[in-house]
């Protein structure tokens, strides 16, 4: 799987918490495409090879509210439960945000068109 991560997670609160960091980078790599990671801390470990306690001490941080966080959403948490009751399986609470934001090639391009199409459409008036 191929997700984008962007040089603002060394910004924010995360930047300051090297091992959630990781582990959220991790976690990122391993979400579905609608931004889920239905595994268990022990298959999260598993497949990072990175020791089952430090997920778990990742995952309770990145679960936790943050009032530092720079989005408001879920109170700053990064992962919120998929299903309520279950210790394990997170949706990543920003994932869909982060997923459609083009990067600067795509937005050259963009922009390239789009001038190109506008200019195309004054001349033929």
């Amino acid at each position: 799987m191929f997700v984008k991560v962007f040089r603002s997670i060394f910004d924010g609160t995360l930047g300051s918490d090297p091992e959630a960091r990781h582990v959220f980078m991790d976690v990122l790599a391993l979400a579905s495409r609608e931004g889920e990671v239905d595994m268990t801390p022990e298959a999260i470990a598993g497949i990072t090879h990175v020791p089952v306690e430090r997920v778990r001490t990742a995952i309770e941080r990145l679960s936790s509210p943050d009032p530092m966080s720079r989005n408001p959403n879920e109170e700053g948490r990064r992962l919120v439960p998929i299903h309520e009751g279950r210790e394990w399986g997170w949706r990543i609470v920003n994932y869909q945000r982060y997923r459609n934001i083009r990067d600067q090639r795509e937005r050259r391009e963009y922009h390239r068109e789009y001038r190109r199409a506008a200019r195309a459409g004054k001349g033929g008036r």
